[in-house]
């Protein structure tokens, strides 16, 4: 399975395993192991480029940059073990150490009574963070995205749902969370994967917060700040949306609420939305199909950004910065 596979072992706080994973790939036929320490620069492992792969619990190491450019990927010890373990290389998606992969342990399902742009936007956003999707209920789902449990997909999902106390529950079958969309809307907006319980459904517990305007389908401010700085404190690398106006054409049928989500990070981190399409104050241009007049008017400038939301998405992970 690792014939002419070539591993680049981390050695670090978070990885200390070294050589029980060299044994173990060794007893699995690959072609060669080297082991450093993670900020050891001694040696140059990526020239010439013979490492295939890179096992490491952390992104924090000195070849890390080159390895991400080089397509090189990166993985945590599991994947081995996985690997071996079902005799068959894994998805390496789901094995990065790169916390920004929060969705990686998350394959996500819509109801179908979803706006279509929010599937859109949901489906592009656990994709750029890691995670799986399918607009089909399967036996890797784990999360359900809906609004209420009245629709054909949660009342799929609410029958398989395991109770941890009943013996003959099917192990096979997944055992999903039916859970708002604010959760993905919030775990993009602070970086990371939250507990789901305040999200569930039937009784999500933020639909009974006063505090808030989930009814109004606003996203939560109150919830968010507490996980991001000050907007006076923002640092230039949150500030990669700074000074830059867009515009987001109507096509692509969002809700209040995902237009209030992005909304939200876009003015969290420097930027601001135009109503009203000006060829002349506009730096971005967000639409969904290659036709209509805002469209053509926004292609013809030399200065406008034209994309659509997995580039939004994309760009809003990678955090590297409107310079263009």
């Amino acid at each position: 399975m690792f014939q002419n596979c070539n591993f680049l072992i981390i050695k670090s706080k978070q990885l200390t395993q070294d050589k029980d994973l060299s044994q173990l790939l060794l007893a699995n036929n690959v072609a060669n192991i080297y082991i450093k320490d993670d900020f050891d620069n001694s040696k140059n492992y990526m020239d010439p480029p013979k490492i295939t792969h890179i096992i490491s619990n952390t992104i924090d190491f000195i070849e890390h940059d080159l390895a991400i450019k080089s397509m090189i990927p990166i993985v945590t010890p599991s994947w081995v073990y996985d690997s071996i373990s079902s005799q068959k290389m894994q998805n390496i998606r789901t094995y990065n150490p790169d916390p920004a992969y929060f969705f990686k342990d998350c394959f996500i399902c819509c109801a179908d009574n979803l706006p279509p742009g929010d599937k859109e936007l949901i489906y592009a956003a656990a994709q750029a963070f890691g995670g799986g999707y399918l607009d089909n209920i399967t036996k890797y789902t784990t999360h359900l995205i809906a609004m209420d449990i009245s629709n054909e997909k949660s009342i799929l999902a609410s029958s398989i749902i395991h109770d941890d106390d009943d013996n003959d529950s099917n192990g096979d079958m997944p055992n999903i969370k039916i859970v708002l969309p604010h959760w993905i809307d919030h775990c993009i907006t602070m970086g990371k994967k939250l507990n789901e319980d305040n999200y569930l459904l039937p009784d999500a517990k933020i639909l009974h917060d006063e505090s808030n305007d989930v009814l109004k389908n606003e996203i939560l401010p109150e919830i968010l700040n507490d996980s991001l700085p000050p907007q006076n404190e923002l640092d230039s690398e949150l500030q990669f949306f700074k000074n830059k106006k867009f515009y987001i054409n109507s096509d692509f049928n969002l809700s209040q609420r995902s237009s209030n989500a992005i909304k939200f990070v876009i003015e969290r981190h420097g930027g601001s939305i135009i109503k009203k399409f000006d060829v002349s104050e506009i730096d971005i241009y967000l639409g969904k199909y290659r036709q209509g007049d805002t469209y053509k008017k926004s292609c013809a400038s030399n200065r406008i950004i034209v994309g659509n939301l997995q580039w939004y998405i994309l760009f809003w992970h990678l955090k590297v910065g409107l310079y263009l």
